[in-house]
């Protein structure tokens, strides 16, 4: 399961080159959601245009992963980030949960959850 846990690294470096509308674009199943710290839901197309216009993560970190298999051709992975972004903005720190699918041979994300760490 370590494809699932490079892929999560690459969103997080997409997020942090501002090319996260890219990525999750091409990564995000067609009827794919997140669901958000601040209790949105936004669906792919709702997701690229609003990573279009977000401002680059500065650093992350992706701490206590666990893959969780689901079935065949699909696993959760689960684990705490922490997104840093410049200047003195607090950092974000979530548990977040993606689970992925297996579909024509690549891993496409299916849904994203993060819960604010308190």
């Amino acid at each position: 399961m370590d494809e699932l846990i490079e892929l999560e690294r690459a969103g997080w470096a997409s997020l942090c080159e501002g090319t996260g509308d890219v990525f999750y674009g091409q990564t995000m199943t067609s009827d794919a959601v997140m669901v958000l710290a601040n209790g949105s839901v936004m669906t792919r197309d709702e997701v690229v245009a609003a990573l279009g216009q977000a401002p680059p993560w500065a650093s992350y970190e992706m701490d206590d992963l666990q893959v969780v298999p689901i079935g065949a051709g699909s696993a959760a992975l689960v684990y705490v980030g922490t997104g840093h972004r410049d200047g003195d903005d607090p950092p974000f720190v979530a548990v977040m949960s993606s689970i992925y699918v297996k579909r024509d041979g690549a891993w496409k994300l299916a849904l994203y959850q993060q819960t604010p760490k308190v």
